[in-house]
């Protein structure tokens, strides 16, 4: 059930942007955003797939900013160690934002305009959160009948919170409710899809109830598609689903051109784009190709699908950055980082050894719950020729932080502090926009792996072994 959690917890946080014309008589093309952050230093940034705002935080914790805003918004708050929420904002607004830590989901509360309707949104998400933890604590999966019943409460349940929440306008009300029924339909489309289990001489079939409605369900509405992730959901699997069973009736067939083909009989060109965009970024990124040249064959097979100029060179960007961080490519250089026992050190000076990267920061819980699996991992290989590295991105205010924590947890290993934070070029140069992050390079310098698993997810196996240490 693990695989379905974590797909599920995917769709959860994808980024989201909603439009509605509330308040159309409001003559402001904008809103305010604002709030406090504690126990927390990285990036926080405001989505969706038209925008992108860095909300800046200054030394006291402090942030805001003005959106320019025709229509009511959906975004995806999210930050630098990968947690996200959903906001609302609707022109006119002045949204204040408490933030402690760095779990958005659970550490957030509002005030001001728009209050009414995130307050909603936290509801649903922990709502969302439950079942998915339910979902994957399942030690015997349930029969489909009762998984299908469990997301049709779980829809009752989040639309009996809409219809309980007071002063929310009509016009998010109705456009909630469609969105609801989306998530009902892909929910239920993905527990068909990869339900594990089928009983002899039969398969895993949709009830009859959303069956017609899903076959029949057009894949052009492009105001549906901006809108809902659920509906987005629903038009990949579509293009998915059709490419893998002609792979089915054809196994030496080429996948690529048969999705290619498949994505190319969209009527919508929006559409047809965005779904050619995000499957040749996927492909390139998680392609584990050496050879450049090949990964530059799959962006140029799936570039003539793509009208948007924007989306052309975010695809040149990402075969680029790939490029320069394919295995056996050197890697990019840090130079004269502090080291914590004294002086400063540089990524030549550990040549001669494989090189462990850990891309970490005091502020963030995900990688300092990786700290005694590095532990063990450092202990596990000390007689062996390799080094770990532990790199943190600390700001220069939290400097103290940085060395009270190395001494607290008593971390071994290579301490070192970015000269520049987030903005180091080092940290630029892997295009790490989320940590922990862990890297792995040979003894001249070669990048091995450019996302590494993490230390406890190959502590205590042969992963590192594998790679020839």
């Amino acid at each position: 059930m693990k695989n379905n959690f974590f797909m599920l917890l995917a769709g959860l946080f994808i980024i989201t942007a909603c439009k509605d014309n509330t308040n159309s008589e409001n003559s402001k093309e904008y809103a305010i955003i604002s709030g406090e952050v504690t126990n927390y230093n990285g990036w926080l940034k405001l989505r969706n797939e038209q925008e992108e705002h860095e909300l800046r935080i200054n030394d006291n914790g402090v942030f805001s900013d003005t959106i320019p805003l025709k229509n009511p918004m959906r975004y995806s708050l999210e930050n630098s160690v990968n947690s996200s929420a959903k906001i609302y904002l609707a022109p006119g607004a002045n949204l204040s934002i408490t933030i402690k830590g760095d779990n958005l989901t659970e550490n957030m509360s509002f005030s001001g305009d728009g209050s009414f309707e995130n307050n909603y949104l936290q509801k649903k998400d922990e709502l969302l959160l439950r079942y998915l933890k339910n979902d994957y604590n399942e030690e015997v999966p349930k029969p489909l009948s009762e998984k299908i019943a469990d997301i049709e409460k779980l829809h009752e349940n989040i639309v009996g919170e809409l219809e309980s929440s007071k002063n929310l306008s009509e016009n998010f009300i109705t456009v909630e409710k469609k969105q609801l029924h989306y998530m009902l339909l892909n929910k239920i489309s993905d527990q068909v899809l990869y339900y594990p289990f089928e009983k002899e001489g039969e398969k895993n079939v949709i009830p009859e109830k959303y069956a017609s409605e899903l076959k029949n369900l057009p894949i052009d509405r492009e105001s549906d598609f901006r809108s809902s992730e659920s509906y987005r959901s629903l038009v990949f699997n579509r293009i998915s689903t059709k490419s893998m069973k002609r792979i089915s009736q054809d196994t030496l067939a080429d996948f690529r051109g048969i999705e290619i083909a498949e994505i190319n009989k969209i009527p919508n060109n929006y559409i047809k784009g965005e779904i050619a965009f995000v499957n040749a970024k996927l492909s390139i990124q998680s392609s584990q190709t050496k050879d450049p040249q090949e990964l530059a064959n799959i962006r140029d097979q799936y570039i003539p699908l793509i009208e948007s100029e924007k989306r052309k060179r975010e695809l040149q960007e990402v075969y680029e950055l790939k490029s320069a961080n394919t295995p056996g490519m050197p890697s990019p250089q840090f130079i004269g980082y502090e080291n914590y026992k004294g002086g400063a050190n540089s990524l030549n000076d550990f040549l001669g050894k494989y090189i462990y990267i850990d891309i970490w920061a005091t502020w963030c819980s995900p990688c300092v719950a990786e700290i005694p699996y590095f532990e063990k991992l450092e202990k596990e290989y000390h007689d062996k020729n390799i080094v770990f590295v532990s790199i943190s991105i600390d700001s220069k205010r939290d400097y103290d932080k940085w060395r009270k924590m190395i001494e607290e947890k008593h971390m071994k290993g290579v301490q070192l502090l970015a000269d520049k934070d987030y903005d180091s070029d080092f940290i630029k140069a892997y295009n790490i926009y989320g940590i922990p992050k862990f890297i792995l390079l040979d003894p001249e310098g070669l990048i091995i792996n450019a996302d590494a698993p993490r230390p406890s997810q190959i502590v205590g196996t042969s992963w590192l072994d594998e790679q020839g240490i």
